[in-house]
């Protein structure tokens, strides 16, 4: 621990000395994760967050290393999670793959529960609004990247919202099937969602 807590103070001195030079947006991500390691204080987090997103509003890493700060086992808990996966939905200039901070958020907590509790967790009313609206603001921004189309259907599959998913299908262009399975489990999945249609959540 002697080690580590001088290697942090290095790096502390040296990404400062960086910034003051020339002020970019991976120093102030870094300086997220010395102050994960130091423990100083969130305002010290958010500074650096902040400068972050300052000068790169789409900084969806920096995003997802304030998440890893903010978990329970660090300085945060689960609302604040979501607090800051809603902030980054709603805020006006952030763009990029920063709306989808709320999903990722959601993961974390999911992640936090045990296995046999996250299947109710993702089909809980709240977490399947905010994980749509997450990735319709994303696809707002990015109407193009269809890459999180797969994301999205296969977060709709397990809300069981089996109309969301049969709207998301058709706009898959190439699919994946090693992301959800193999193209067995993926055929399963669509057959699954036509003969459910009209039965999931509104």
């Amino acid at each position: 621990w002697k080690g580590f807590a001088k290697e942090t103070q290095t790096a502390q001195e040296l990404l400062i000395r960086s910034w003051q030079l020339s002020p970019h947006t991976e120093t102030a991500r870094l300086m997220i994760k010395v102050e994960l390691g130091q423990g100083e204080g969130r305002e010290r987090m958010e500074l650096w967050f902040n400068r972050s997103l300052a000068l790169d509003p789409t900084h969806y890493n920096a995003c997802v290393d304030k998440l890893w700060y903010l978990m329970p086992r660090w300085y945060g808990d689960h609302p604040d999670l979501i607090r800051f996966g809603r902030q980054c939905v709603d805020h006006p200039t952030w763009k990029g793959e920063v709306p989808l901070t709320l999903v990722r958020a959601h993961e974390y907590v999911a992640s936090d529960l045990p296995k046999s509790k996250r299947p109710n967790y993702w089909q809980t009313p709240a977490v399947w609004s905010d994980v749509r609206k997450s990735f319709e603001r994303f696809f707002e921004l990015n109407p193009k990247d269809v890459s999180w189309r797969h994301n999205y259907a296969k977060h709709a599959w397990q809300a069981r919202d089996w109309d969301e998913l049969n709207r998301q299908i058709p706009l898959l262009g190439e699919i994946n099937y090693t992301y959800f399975g193999g193209k067995a489990e993926f055929e399963r999945m669509l057959a699954e969602a036509k003969a459910r249609e009209g039965t999931g959540p509104k």
